[in-house]
């Protein structure tokens, strides 16, 4: 009993610590920008704030809450010059997708420089004709780095594990160049699919 109890403090320490980092990093991604005003939609809410039982909930597949897509504020991704210029790519293998579907991607590297990124991502749903950063309350990635070398590709995969609804969506991934000043980061964005 008393191993089991132990078991138990380590898995709400564990989720406690990812539910800190999602919210750093959330912090840390928008320092220094302008926060925008809420929006009168009612299908656009702030970045949550989760008490404990939330986020034990968030992890439940049988809580309703846990297919809930969120849609935040309007998207401020642009295409990059590297990826308007074709030397960097980021494309889907599929233009339409069951909820609940794996999604596979190519990267391609064209510039001189080695590129870097993670398995994380940021989703954006198209919302009356805006794309809008979206989410579940509790996303998780997996902690790895990935490089392509220049003249490189890469194929990846994101397991939509959750079922999202119908519409039109798309991926933004966050990339640097080995030689870029301080590490700049660049957002890939995929072309948009549809879930049916």
């Amino acid at each position: 009993m008393d191993m089991l109890r132990r078991k138990l403090y380590f898995i709400r320490g564990c989720i406690a610590m990812i539910a800190l980092c999602s919210l750093l990093t959330a912090c840390t991604n928008n320092a220094g920008e302008e926060q925008l005003a809420p929006t009168e939609s009612p299908t656009v809410s702030p970045m949550p704030t989760l008490s404990p039982e939330e986020i034990e909930a968030a992890f439940d597949p049988d809580n309703p809450a846990y297919n809930e897509l969120i849609i935040f504020e309007p998207s401020k991704s642009e295409v990059h010059e590297l990826q308007k210029d074709k030397k960097l790519t980021f494309t889907l293998t599929k233009k339409v997708l069951k909820p609940a579907e794996e999604m596979h991607y190519f990267i391609t590297n064209s510039t001189k420089d080695e590129l870097r990124f993670g398995d994380d991502f940021t989703l954006e749903k198209s919302v009356d004709g805006v794309w809008h950063r979206a989410g579940y309350k509790m996303m998780m990635f997996n902690s790895i780095g990935y490089m392509v070398s220049t003249g490189g590709s890469f194929e990846g995969v994101i397991p939509l594990t959750r079922e999202l609804p119908e519409g039109a969506y798309r991926l933004v991934k966050e990339v640097s160049l080995e030689d870029a000043p301080k590490q700049e980061k660049i957002a890939l964005i995929s072309g948009d699919f549809q879930i049916e």
